[in-house]
């Protein structure tokens, strides 16, 4: 009894109610099998096309399919040249004919025959201005303006007090030579330099000095005789010194009054062979037209 289908509601055959439970079961399981969702969440669906873009590749293997047969036939060619040289005529012996040529060498002949009249005349044209009476007007304003002043000449020079000593040219030592006989022996008489000369001057001062406080003080009279000469001894000295710097600057004002006369010389004989020149051009050009006649 226990082994029989129990069913649910009561019926009067139990197998056939087991058959249509079963049934109905089925149908149901069927249906919740092929149920469709009322909302569609799918993803999109896969198309190859967008993925693989055959028509691209087909391409491309066209293109490599021209390029290798273009590569065949290139070395197919090469390799005819290289058997039979190719029997090609590349050759070009054609020369270029200008039908302007002679018209252009001529133009280039004639004006190269103008630039070379051009430049003759430029090379013999005489120069307006004569530069030796410009040297000699500057000269003569030069001796006005050193005439007028107060100072001399580049008086500024020999203030400084570390200023240089000009190099006496040969020609000035040799004018000079027979001007300075007394300077030398009275150089061989004291030749040490002036800057020991200074300082046994301003010994001599000092004991000079401390000679007559000394005097004051013991009112000797043979003392004071003392300091007297070697007072008159100062006083001779500084008047050689002088002497010798007066003859050395009228040396150097006698040098360079004969530099000027020179370049006066000068000159005048430039201005002489420059007339000369013009009066023999002048003759030529006189004797030029009477040629032609």
């Amino acid at each position: 009894m226990h082994k029989s289908y129990q069913t649910i509601l009561p019926c009067q055959s139990r197998l056939l109610q087991q058959r249509w439970d079963k049934a109905y079961y089925l149908e149901h399981r069927r249906k919740v099998a092929t149920v469709v969702p009322m909302i569609d969440n799918k993803p999109p669906p896969n198309f190859m096309h967008l993925h693989l873009k055959m028509k691209k590749l087909q391409l491309e293997e066209e293109n490599l399919a021209t390029i290798e047969r273009d590569n065949h036939r290139l070395l197919e060619r090469m390799g005819y040249i290289m058997r039979t040289r190719g029997r090609i005529d590349n050759r070009n012996d054609y020369l270029y004919k200008s039908l302007n040529s002679e018209k252009r060498q001529r133009e280039q002949i004639r004006i190269s025959r103008e630039n070379k009249d051009i430049l003759q005349r430029i090379l013999n044209r005489r120069a307006e201005y004569n530069h030796a009476t410009w040297q000699k007007d500057w000269k003569k304003n030069r001796s006005f303006l050193n005439n007028i002043s107060h100072f001399p000449n580049d008086w500024w020079s020999s203030t400084k007090p570390h200023a240089k000593k000009k190099p006496v040219s040969k020609d000035k030592r040799t004018n000079c030579r027979s001007k300075t006989t007394n300077n030398e022996t009275e150089s061989e008489k004291s030749p040490m330099p002036e800057g020991e000369d200074n300082r046994k001057t301003v010994e001599k001062g000092n004991e000079l000095k401390r000679s007559r406080e000394n005097t004051k003080i013991d009112e000797n009279t043979g003392v004071q005789e003392d300091t007297k000469v070697q007072d008159k001894t100062e006083v001779q000295e500084n008047t050689k010194v002088q002497g010798n710097t007066n003859v050395q600057v009228e040396t150097e004002v006698r040098d360079s009054e004969g530099q000027e006369d020179t370049e006066e010389e000068e000159d005048n004989t430039r201005e002489q062979d420059n007339s000369e020149e013009d009066n023999a051009e002048k003759q030529d050009n006189t004797e030029e037209p009477e040629n032609t006649k």
